[in-house]
């Protein structure tokens, strides 16, 4: 568990870093990503900054890969990394991010992306101005996080389609 939490630290740093970068919306043009190391494809608005984050936890250093796209009030963003050890689980996961936030979960679900399997859930923080959407699927030892963060007065029906679009876009690819 340490191992996730550590992670999701690494995520809300890199977002960070993007919103320091002053990243605003100049209207979204979704495209295809694909990440050949990572072994997945995703619709996003627009190219993702991608970094690289060693994230320490539970007595190993771990390699983090972040796919981000920040719109100012709007973060998309996919993470994997490779666990240590096998025996990670995606609802472990969900708590370990929430935890880490310091946010609420409102609601968790099962998920699927193509043949995986693995958990959603609803949270929020900031008092309720921040709401999060995560899906995680655990592939082996590695552990995908894919999260929509959006500021609550941004939440409406055109956003519910471009997070359906994020989520129900993400397939594994085969490695080369």
């Amino acid at each position: 568990m340490a191992s996730v939490r550590a992670i999701a630290a690494a995520v809300m740093i890199v977002l960070a870093i993007a919103r320091a970068a002053g990243a605003q919306d100049p209207g979204a043009q979704w495209q295809h990503v694909e990440s050949v190391e990572g072994r997945f494809r995703v619709l996003m608005p627009r190219t993702p900054v991608v970094a690289t984050q060693a994230v320490p936890g539970g007595g190993h250093t771990i390699e983090a890969k972040l796919h981000v796209v920040d719109l100012g009030a709007l973060a998309y963003l996919v993470t994997y990394a490779d666990l240590p050890h096998l025996g990670a689980n995606a609802d472990g996961a969900v708590t370990g991010f929430a935890q880490t936030i310091g946010a609420t979960v409102r609601t968790r679900y099962d998920t699927s992306a193509g043949e995986l399997r693995g958990r959603g859930a609803r949270m929020d923080s900031d008092n309720g101005s921040l709401v999060h959407e995560l899906r995680v699927f655990v592939f082996g030892r590695r552990l995908y996080q894919l999260v929509v963060t959006a500021e609550r007065d941004r939440v409406d029906a055109r956003l519910a389609v471009d997070v359906d679009r994020f989520f129900g876009s993400f397939r594994m690819v085969p490695a080369p």
